[in-house]
């Protein structure tokens, strides 16, 4: 079973010394969402993800709802990156209409073709 401790807290960053845009203000305030894996994975190292949001975080139970959004961004961004390198040509791929395009990406193998 893993285990995790969270953490969290209010954080502001500061507009950069170099490079600053007048109309960027001078100072930002997010929540950060700490995550780290206490438990001893089977393969790999432990996680600890810092996680930066907009969003509130006052309580646990809204901490572990970041985490759920990041842990389903990662998996778009995982599908996405196969997508791209496992020989798909996502990118290259001229397909105008949505529901082909669909069917291109993402039916499941078992689906029958229409």
């Amino acid at each position: 079973m893993t285990k995790l401790a969270v953490r969290f807290s209010p954080v502001v960053l500061r507009k950069p010394q170099t490079g600053r845009r007048a109309i960027c203000p001078k100072t930002l305030g997010l929540m950060l969402v700490d995550v780290r894996e206490t438990s001893r994975p089977a393969e790999g190292e432990p996680i600890h993800w810092r996680l930066l949001t907009t969003h509130p975080v006052a309580s646990l139970d809204e901490a572990r709802r970041i985490i759920d959004l990041y842990r389903l961004r990662w998996r778009i961004e995982e599908f996405f990156r196969l997508l791209k390198t496992a020989g798909f040509a996502i990118e290259e791929a001229d397909i105008g209409d949505p529901p082909a395009m669909t069917n291109f990406v993402a039916r499941r193998p078992s689906q029958p073709s229409r």
